[in-house]
């Protein structure tokens, strides 16, 4: 089998659901979406409930997650959205997530409750956008 190149600078499909054609610019998809996420219980397991370019995931502590990417970041100024569930806790909008650490192949973060301390969530996630290195 041969290996090849495709080059195209927009994607488009017939649009079979909508009847009609939609398209999206390649420089989007490169620039503008998503490129490493991960959802994780660190309740009691320990574990990656879902994830996007996550190779695994280290309990750091208590409330203290490192996610290690698949893909490095090409540096370590791409933006991150971390969150948490708050259902371990006596407070009703949710968990405080700090991010720190930042590396080109990880990114650390905690979850906190209104009160300052650190808590292990049954679900607590963070997006990453940024260049893929």
């Amino acid at each position: 089998m041969a290996n090849g190149t495709i080059a195209f600078d927009t994607l488009s499909t017939s649009g079979q659901i909508s009847g009609t054609a939609k398209s999206v610019d390649t420089d989007y998809l490169a620039s503008g979406s998503v490129k490493a996420f991960s959802t994780v219980d660190t309740s009691s397991s320990n574990s990656v409930l879902s994830s996007l370019n996550i190779a695994s995931i280290s309990d750091v502590g208590t409330g203290v997650i490192t996610s290690n990417f698949t893909s490095a970041f090409s540096n370590g100024d791409y933006y991150e959205l971390a969150i948490a569930d708050a259902s371990l806790g006596d407070y009703s909008l949710g968990n405080t997530v700090d991010t720190y650490s930042t590396t080109t192949s990880a990114r650390s973060y905690n979850v906190r409750r209104d009160n300052g301390s650190t808590v292990d969530e049954k679900k607590a996630g963070i997006l990453i956008l940024g260049d893929l290195a």
